[in-house]
């Protein structure tokens, strides 16, 4: 779900799944501390079927992980750094 999420914030999915998301900075209506210009606007879940879409469990992993591997922009090191974290157990 990573690297799904990675190619369509970055337009290398299909025009589907990149429609599915947007950031939060897109929407913000004021510059606050807490705004991260890396993470994913997570919609709100009405159904529980709804939380296991794409277009909601997506941007909630992607919100959880570290900044550092947010700020990617080649899916190589995406990869590599993602791998890393996992391996740790930090997700």
């Amino acid at each position: 779900m990573h690297l799904l999420m990675f190619k369509s914030i970055h337009g290398m999915a299909t025009h589907y799944l990149t429609n599915k998301i947007t950031m939060k900075i897109e929407i913000a209506d004021r510059n606050t501390r807490s705004l991260n210009e890396n993470d994913v606007y997570v919609p709100c879940a009405n159904l529980e079927s709804f939380k296991n879409s794409f277009a909601f469990r997506g941007p909630s992993l992607w919100n959880m992980l570290p900044d550092n591997i947010k700020e990617c922009h080649k899916i190589e090191t995406f990869k590599y750094m993602l791998k890393h974290h996992i391996k740790h157990g930090n997700v």
